[in-house]
C-alpha cells in the first residue's frame, strides 16, 4: 500500500478492528440510516472481495451469508464463498 492509505483514517480504523477494507464502514452507515439488513436475513454479496461487507453482515443478521467473487476471499466465520461466476 503507498503512504496515502496508510495516512488514511478510516484504513488504519479498519486494519485495527480487524476489517478487510474501509468499506466496512459504508455499510454500517447505511445499516445505520435505513436498516437494510434485519436480524434474519439472508444475504448475498456479487463482487465481494476483500469481503469486509461480509464481515458486517455477520455481525448484523443470524441468516445466510453467501459472497460471490471471480477472486478468492479469505474465510469468514458463518459465510459460504464462492470463486467464480
Amino acid at each position: 500500500m503507498g503512504s496515502q492509505w496508510s495516512k488514511d483514517r478510516n484504513y488504519v480504523r479498519a486494519m485495527r478492528e480487524g476489517y478487510r477494507s474501509r468499506a466496512a464502514y459504508k455499510l454500517q452507515e447505511i445499516q445505520e440510516r435505513h436498516h437494510i439488513m434485519r436480524d434474519d436475513d439472508n444475504v448475498v454479496d456479487l463482487g465481494a472481495a476483500p469481503g469486509s461487507w461480509l464481515q458486517v453482515a455477520r455481525q448484523v443478521t443470524g441468516g445466510r451469508i453467501v459472497g460471490i467473487d471471480l477472486n478468492p476471499i479469505l474465510p469468514v466465520e458463518g459465510v459460504t464463498i464462492i470463486v467464480g461466476d
